[in-house]
């Protein structure tokens, strides 16, 4: 049997999920697990990120950045460890997010960003400006922050059943 005449299943594909490769600059749907368990039945709420799955040398350099050395100072007795996690997030979170749709705001505004342009949509008026990416992530609270990292980095897909009706 040849290689080209064997097929993986989308069952085979997410039972070996964290062993195949990636697909470099691959693009997939993320919304938060909050909103898809308290929200399951009204996903027009849901706020949807388009993110990109991080490959391997970007992974092992994430590695690197995260790791931390043992500073011991003899005359106090003392050790300091600096490990730059909130740099390597950024970094994650600026590689990472592609764009986001419809991301509730306190205030009940929504937060949109596509191509470095950042739509609010509010109460009282809508605004739409030049934005980067570090000024949408300006608006994540650090748990917002942590999960897409983590969803980034783990390549976290939504189901068959979560991604019907999403736009």
């Amino acid at each position: 049997m040849e290689m080209r005449d064997v097929v993986l299943t989308k069952e085979m594909r997410d039972k070996l999920k964290k062993s195949l490769g990636f697909s470099l600059n691959a693009e997939f749907k993320y919304v938060f697990e909050s909103f898809r368990k308290e929200f399951a039945a009204s996903k027009a709420l849901w706020p949807v990120f388009v993110l990109r799955v991080r490959d391997g040398v970007q992974i092992t350099t994430d590695e690197d950045a995260i790791s931390g050395a043992v500073e011991y100072n003899a005359d106090t007795h003392t050790s300091h460890v600096q490990i730059k996690s909130g740099e390597q997030r950024l970094r994650i979170l600026g590689d990472g997010i592609v764009s986001v749709q419809g991301y509730w705001l306190s205030d009940g505004s929504r937060l949109s960003w596509k191509d470095n342009v950042l739509h609010l949509t509010g109460i009282e008026k809508d605004i739409e400006r030049p934005c980067d990416i570090h000024g949408v992530i300006r608006y994540f609270p650090i748990g917002v922050q942590i999960e897409l990292a983590n969803a980034i980095t783990e390549n976290e897909t939504l189901t068959e059943e979560e991604l019907r009706g999403l736009e």
